[in-house]
Parts: structure tokens; C-alpha cells; sequence
């Protein structure tokens, strides 16, 4: 019973978190589509931002992250 109460909370945390990182991902891609559209490289914080974003399921404890270990968004 312990087994499935861990499961069923770790997959509500997968979903609730991938959700997450899909729409901070979303809220930043106007950074890259400028960038595209003026040829200009994409600023090195967002590029790190976005990059930790897309990693943050190799965090050790993922999926049960606290707030803190989440980047910060630029």
C-alpha cells in the first residue's frame, strides 16, 4: 500500500511539474523567436534559464523538488 501512495504521488508530481516547465519554457520563447528575428544571439541568461529549465528532470530529487530548487527566471 506505501508503494502505491508513492507512486500515485510521484506521478502527480511528474505531471504538475513537467506541466511547469513547459509553460516557463513557453513564457520565454519570445527571447529565442526575437533573437531569430534579428539575428542576434539569444542573451546568455536565458540561454542558461531555458537550459536548466529543459534539465531539471536530472535533478537528484526530482520529482520531489522544493521551490528553491527550480532556476531562477531572468
Amino acid at each position: 500500500e506505501k508503494e502505491q501512495i508513492y507512486a500515485t504521488e510521484k506521478a502527480t508530481l511528474i505531471a504538475k511539474f513537467r506541466k511547469r516547465q513547459k509553460k516557463e519554457l513557453t513564457n520565454t520563447d519570445w527571447v529565442t523567436i526575437r533573437a531569430q528575428e534579428t539575428e542576434t544571439p539569444i542573451p546568455e541568461k536565458y540561454l542558461t534559464y531555458r537550459s536548466a529549465l529543459r534539465n531539471i528532470t536530472s535533478h537528484l530529487d526530482w520529482p520531489f523538488l522544493e521551490e528553491a530548487d527550480w532556476p531562477v527566471k531572468p
